[in-house]
C-alpha cells in the first residue's frame, strides 16, 4: 500500500494531487497533467473557488472570528 501526500492541506479528497511519498518522478507526473490537460486544471480552480468562497466569506468567517473572541474573552 503507498503512502500518499498531498498537495492541499484540507478536504475535500478530489481538488488534491496525489502522489507517493518520496516519489519525485510521480509528482512531476501529475503537475504535468495539470500543465498539460486543460479540463484538469479547470476543474480543480473551480473546486479551488468553491472552498474559498465557503471558507471566507462574510457569512462563515464572521462568526467563526465572534465565536474565538468569545473563546479568548472566557479564559
Amino acid at each position: 500500500m503507498k503512502l500518499y501526500q498531498s498537495l492541499t492541506s484540507y478536504p475535500p479528497a478530489n481538488i488534491q494531487l496525489h502522489f507517493a511519498s518520496g516519489d519525485v518522478g510521480e509528482l512531476v507526473e501529475r503537475l504535468e497533467q495539470g500543465l498539460r490537460d486543460r479540463g484538469f486544471r479547470k476543474e480543480k480552480e473551480r473546486l479551488a473557488k468553491e472552498i474559498v468562497e465557503g471558507r471566507f466569506n462574510g457569512q462563515v468567517a464572521l462568526p467563526r472570528i465572534e465565536e474565538l473572541y468569545s473563546e479568548v474573552l472566557r479564559e
